[in-house]
């Protein structure tokens, strides 16, 4: 998710000079889920 948005926002910067709402929102929507995954891993293994 984190790979599509920085792609999305990437091309939304070179299209139309401003980053849209929708590639920010998956970026920070992918880091959070990366962040939640990563702990509840850790929290499983002890």
């Amino acid at each position: 998710m984190m790979g599509l948005g920085l792609l999305l926002l990437i091309y939304m910067v070179t299209v139309e000079d401003e980053p849209g709402a929708v590639p920010l929102a998956l970026l920070a929507g992918g880091a959070i889920w990366n962040r939640l995954t990563h702990r509840r891993r850790k929290a499983l293994k002890g």
